[in-house]
């Protein structure tokens, strides 16, 4: 039996403080993709399949400030090949700052 794809080439091509944007190196004779991503800190694991044309995937709704755990496997019908692992990071929350109240209704 022969080794399935490994995907190429993962990185991170955007972030903000509630979303990470990946993209891989397609996979000749993928099936498809498979896109897993918890907290580096633990928790449960999330993921998502997406179809053999795509290789760009945003990871929404994420913590801003925080690590997470990514992997990217490519799919094969029924199989899946071996996950590349990354880490990233959301940005951090931003402040407010220069915040004053100027009138108080005490009603």
């Amino acid at each position: 039996e022969r080794p399935l794809g490994t995907v190429g080439n993962v990185r991170i091509i955007g972030a903000t403080t509630k979303r990470i944007q990946i993209s891989w190196n397609s996979v000749p004779g993928s099936s498809g993709y498979r896109i897993y991503w918890r907290l580096a800190d633990g928790g449960p694991e999330t993921s998502r399949s997406v179809a053999t044309a795509i290789n760009t995937f945003d990871i929404l709704n994420l913590q801003p400030g925080m690590s997470y755990i990514i992997r990217v496997s490519s799919l094969f019908g029924d199989h899946e090949g071996t996950p590349v692992t990354i880490t990233a990071a959301t940005g951090p929350a931003e402040r407010v700052q220069g915040f004053r109240v100027t009138v108080v209704d005490t009603d």
